[in-house]
């Protein structure tokens, strides 16, 4: 009687398809008792700032103020121009 390896390779077949049958199964978030941001990805955003930010956002606001006044600067009208030249070459 002649040995082949065919039912070797069968058997080897059907135990490496149960094992990433049972590795690949997925794994839900409520089984387990902790928060993930996988669902959630609000969990890890800060809700309020830190003092170094708020330090430099409050000296971003003043050095503004100094600079331009409490207002944004109005463009002028060559500003405008050459915004709408821009806006209609690049759709066109």
């Amino acid at each position: 009687m002649k040995f082949t390896h065919e039912p070797l390779y069968l058997i080897f077949a059907v135990i490496i398809a149960f094992i990433l049958g049972v590795s690949c199964q997925p794994a839900y978030t409520a089984q387990y008792d902790k928060d993930t941001d996988y669902y959630d990805h609000t969990l890890n955003i800060e809700t309020e700032l830190s003092e170094e930010q708020l330090d430099w956002e409050e000296w971003a606001n003043n050095e503004w103020k100094e600079t331009h006044g409490e207002l944004q600067t109005p463009l002028s009208k060559e500003n405008q121009q050459e915004i709408k030249a821009r806006l209609d070459k690049g759709l066109r």
